[in-house]
């Protein structure tokens, strides 16, 4: 079932370029843990420990992660050329 959350990496993706682009620290963070629960928290990386991670609906938690993550940096402006400060 792993495999249906592929659609969830198009989502994955703009909230971190969107969370990069606004330079919200805080939506960075939750993005790339929303990234890091979806793609590399499963069984075939993590063994057991990421098959219990699996029956505990680590991937979906992701999905939230990322939502606020996008909800956070939504309508603040894109600050072009700015370290991250």
């Amino acid at each position: 079932w792993f495999h249906s959350f592929v659609m969830a990496f198009p989502l994955a993706a703009l909230a971190l370029d969107r969370a990069w682009a606004r330079r919200e620290r805080m939506a960075i963070l939750l993005a790339g843990s929303g990234v890091v629960l979806i793609a590399l928290l499963t069984s075939k990386v993590a063994g057991k420990f990421g098959l219990q991670l699996e029956h505990l609906s680590v991937k979906s938690w992701g999905i939230v992660l990322c939502l606020w993550a996008l909800k956070r940096s939504s309508g603040r402006r894109i600050v072009k050329g700015a370290a991250l400060a």
